[in-house]
């Protein structure tokens, strides 16, 4: 399978964001722990309801409206990268949102590049030293950075508006992405299906009938094409073996379970004007379905010229006592979390 095609400029600058996010040292790790330990110590919480329910109140509200909000998960291979690694997705949302808000000014954003996710950055914790110093065990660390985040992405999902970008190729299962905000950005009153976009064409390896009719925006936003003994699954190639009549019923099937999965969707409930604005001063600055396809995937949607290439070289609470502590880079996860 070639690496799907991402422009060069946006690729260089990802790779630069790459290499600029470091993991915190013993001794930031430290000052981050000690911060959130009191800060939880004095609203009278443990360590994971402080971060969890810090996570429930930051602010990802967009300052403009008719912002585009980016969406991401796992990663990409790239020719520039050593063999065995690749380039997460966060860096080239992050990319992309800086070169459109460099074209017009407030144009773009990415989760972890909101007021909120910045804050929830700071608190690193992905890294093991933040787990060590937290007195996290096996995979309580893990397990709450994979929680607090993934209430931050729903809330960053509801407050989205119009057409939004995904920087993925599929939904893989089990991912916040898949569990978490596409139902959110579904049932956005303000987003719905037919504004989630996919930034990457399908896979190459489906089969041509799967990659026009699996491949549509739409039907990527419902299903996920990995894993047989999870809900929603399609098999492309399964798929293209069947006649025309018993594919249309797989995606009205696919239709119908997504809908009543949506209906189980429970928003969280946002916070009032006055406390965001407060939330804003204390965190600081620097993240029914249709029915069938419609029409065959672009590249790059949100401002970008597809080029003949398939892959071009060289190509993203409680307030705490004090200020968020900086730290190296901001994300949720990047690979071997589960967190997309």
């Amino acid at each position: 399978m070639s690496a799907p095609y991402i422009p060069e400029d946006i690729g260089r600058r990802a790779l630069g964001l790459r290499d600029a996010d470091t993991p915190a040292t013993d001794e930031q790790a430290g000052r981050i722990a000690d911060r959130i330990m009191t800060a939880a110590d004095r609203v009278g919480m443990s360590v994971p309801e402080y971060v969890r329910e810090r996570a429930r109140r930051l602010n990802v509200t967009p300052e403009n409206p008719e912002v585009k909000s980016a969406f991401w998960s796992f990663e990409v291979p790239h020719p520039d990268l050593p063999p065995g690694k690749a380039l997460s997705n966060m860096y080239i949302a992050e990319a992309w949102a800086e070169s459109e808000n460099e074209k017009v000014p407030g144009s773009a954003r990415y989760l972890e590049g909101t007021r909120g996710g910045r804050a929830l950055g700071n608190l690193r914790l992905w890294d093991t030293a933040v787990h060590r110093e937290l007195n996290l065990q096996g995979d309580e660390g893990w397990d709450l950075a994979k929680s607090a985040w993934s209430t931050l992405s729903q809330r960053y999902a509801e407050a989205a508006k119009g057409e939004v970008v995904v920087f993925a190729q599929t939904a893989f299962p089990g991912t916040v992405l898949q569990t978490t905000e596409l139902p959110a950005l579904r049932t956005n009153p303000d987003v719905g299906p037919d504004n989630i976009k996919f930034a990457y064409a399908a896979p190459d390896d489906w089969p041509p009938v799967a990659r026009e009719e699996l491949g549509t925006d739409a039907v990527r936003a419902q299903a996920q094409f990995a894993l047989e003994d999870k809900p929603l699954h399609v098999d492309p190639a399964e798929y293209a073996a069947k006649p025309a009549e018993e594919r249309t019923a797989v995606l009205g099937k696919l239709s119908a379970d997504v809908a009543q999965a949506d209906a189980s969707h429970v928003r969280i409930t946002p916070l009032t004007a006055d406390a965001e604005v407060a939330g804003a001063k204390q965190e600081g600055g620097k993240e029914a379905g249709a029915s069938g396809p419609t029409a065959p995937t672009p590249v790059w949607q949100m401002g970008f010229t597809p080029r003949p290439t398939a892959a071009a070289k060289g190509t993203s609470a409680a307030p705490v006592a004090a200020p968020e502590p900086a730290g190296p880079g901001v994300g949720k996860a990047v690979t071997g979390t589960g967190l997309g």
